[in-house]
């Protein structure tokens, strides 16, 4: 491991804050490659076992659910019986994230 490796690795942040996670790595990181090295080798395996912990939390089922509730749907909770009513429903999922997006 390289010292500069050592330095992005020392830089990782993981924090739950309101149920959502920072990462970050130093800037210098974006041209050295050091970036993708250190998310794959250091952070992926946390990153994806949190957001499959927090799925029903995300951004996509609240903009899925905000639709549903449009459309005059009473949403459901998790993200598999909210995606459900979606396609009950016949609604655009697409249109649902470009326009109950909260970014």
């Amino acid at each position: 491991m390289t010292k500069r490796h050592v330095a992005v690795v020392a830089a990782l942040s993981a924090m739950l804050n309101d149920h959502f996670m920072d990462y970050a790595t130093l800037a210098e990181a974006d041209f050295t490659g050091d970036r993708e090295r250190c998310y794959f080798g250091e952070f992926q395996r946390v990153d994806e076992r949190w957001q499959f912990l927090h799925k029903d939390e995300s951004l996509a089922n609240r903009a899925n659910q905000a639709c549903l509730a449009a459309a005059g749907v009473t949403p459901k909770t998790t993200t598999e019986d909210v995606w459900a009513q979606i396609l009950e429903a016949g609604l655009d999922p697409t249109k649902c994230a470009r326009e109950y997006s909260p970014e």
